[in-house]
C-alpha cells in the first residue's frame, strides 16, 4: 500500500493495462474467443499467456484496490517484452485473432475492480 500511495506502482499498472486496451478497442472480437497456445510462435507469447494464467485466480472483483495494483505489477515485464519482439497485426487471421484474444483478456482484467478507463492513455 505503501509504494501504491507512493506513486511507484500506479504507473507501472496503467502502463500495463492502456496498450492491451487501445490495441483491442473497436476490433471485432468474439468475448467468448479462447486464447489457442498451440497458435503462439514466440516465448514472449507463452511468457504472457503464463503470467495472465497465474494473476487469473488473484484478480477478481472485490479485490482490494492497492492489492489489485501489487498483483497487476507482475504483467508489465511480460508485456513489455511481448510489445518489443511481437508484431500483433500481422496477416495470418489465425495468429492475429490469438494475440488480440491474448490481449483481451489481460485489458478485461481491471473489470469490476477499477475503471481505468477514466485516467489519460486509455
Amino acid at each position: 500500500m505503501e509504494a501504491l500511495l507512493k506513486g511507484e506502482l500506479l504507473p507501472k499498472v496503467v502502463e500495463a493495462y492502456s496498450r492491451p486496451t487501445r490495441i483491442v478497442r473497436g476490433k471485432d472480437l468474439n468475448v467468448d474467443t479462447e486464447v489457442d497456445e498451440a497458435a503462439f510462435e514466440t516465448d514472449e507469447e507463452r511468457a504472457l499467456w503464463s503470467t495472465f494464467l497465474s494473476l487469473g485466480s488473484k484478480i477478481h472483483p472485490g479485490i482490494e484496490v492497492d492489492d489489485f495494483v501489487e498483483t497487476s505489477v507482475q504483467l508489465s515485464q511480460p508485456l513489455e517484452k511481448f510489445f518489443n519482439n511481437v508484431f500483433v497485426m500481422v496477416e495470418n487471421e489465425k495468429i492475429r485473432k490469438n494475440r488480440l484474444s491474448l490481449l483481451k483478456k489481460i485489458a478485461d482484467l481491471p473489470r469490476g475492480i477499477a475503471d481505468l478507463s477514466v485516467l489519460p492513455g486509455f
